[in-house]
């Protein structure tokens, strides 16, 4: 019974009451939930590489340091938009 009890309720997404009755072979249904997990959706996938992140966060943020043009122009954050998107191409 605890064999049931850990594999439906501390792995994965858990057994809900929607899901039908509770699995006869608790391991094999927590490997199959294993091998449906996707750890990058596409959402997260279309993400442009933390280095470009954190080189585009640098250059707004060392163009917003730079001095009052920079700030009122909003070079930087034109900057940083445009070299996200281009990433994200």
């Amino acid at each position: 019974m605890a064999q049931i009890y850990l594999a439906l309720n501390r792995f994965g997404l858990g057994w809900r009451a929607g899901d039908g009755p509770p699995p006869r072979d608790t391991a094999a249904w927590l490997k199959a939930q294993l091998a449906r997990h996707n750890p990058a959706p596409d959402t997260i996938a279309a993400l442009p590489p933390r280095r470009v992140t954190i080189a585009t966060f640098r250059d707004y943020r060392d163009d917003r340091r730079g001095g009052s043009a920079a700030m009122v122009s909003g070079a930087g954050l034109w900057r940083a938009s445009r070299a996200f998107n281009q990433a994200a191409v």
